[in-house]
């Protein structure tokens, strides 16, 4: 059965990352609810996957103040992705941001967009025939982690 590892960096500015064995990672800008709903029951759910998702587990605080309007919209987008794994039996290992970035070189003590910036030059170096974006670099090292794990 083939391995597939899905990397999910909720939230409008983020992605979701396929990572196949002895293929370059599929990327994704962050899909709308349909888009996302038709992904999972084309990919995810195929009994010749063993699918795993690592989703990147979020709290209340996003790195700056919020309106509550735009910290109730996250929470809902992401709330339909966890009901969407659920919902399809797909195997869903949250993790934390400071798990996933753990060993990333050049993030200690940097904040913002700088740091955005340095985890997309890793995931270029990690996979460089990948066109990476700042919407994907995220998602691509959170599958990136949980193809490391057993």
């Amino acid at each position: 059965m083939t391995r597939l590892i899905l990397g999910i960096d909720p939230g409008q500015s983020g992605g979701l990352c396929e990572l196949w064995p002895d293929r370059d990672p599929i990327l994704h800008a962050m899909m709308d609810e349909v888009d996302l709903r038709e992904f999972f029951e084309t990919r995810a759910m195929s009994a010749d996957y063993d699918t795993t998702v690592y989703l990147e587990q979020v709290g209340g605080y996003i790195g700056k103040p919020q309106p509550g309007s735009a910290m109730f919209n996250f929470g809902n987008g992401y709330g339909f992705i966890r009901g969407l794994l659920s919902a399809n039996r797909i195997k869903t290992v949250l993790v934390r941001p400071q798990t996933w970035q753990k060993g990333i070189p050049g993030l200690q003590g940097v904040k913002g967009a700088d740091r955005k910036r340095a985890m997309k030059e890793h995931a270029s170096r990690l996979y460089p025939n990948s066109k990476i974006t700042l919407k994907t670099a995220d998602a691509l090292l959170i599958a990136d982690f949980g193809s490391k794990q057993p």
